[in-house]
């Protein structure tokens, strides 16, 4: 099955934002730390937008 690139976007969106939420819920990161947040953020949008180029 085909999966359209506005799908492939909101998943990337979607398991990055669960990642940090898992994260902070360890203890590993807070969200006090939102540069480092914001830093992986644009690197997830980065990687869906090469996904849907390529």
């Amino acid at each position: 099955m085909e999966t359209s690139p506005i799908a492939g976007l909101f998943f990337f969106l979607i398991s990055g934002t669960t990642l940090i939420s898992l994260l902070n819920e360890f203890g590993v990161i807070s969200y006090d730390d939102w540069p480092i947040l914001a830093g992986a953020a644009i690197g997830l949008i980065d990687l869906a937008i090469e996904a849907i180029v390529n």
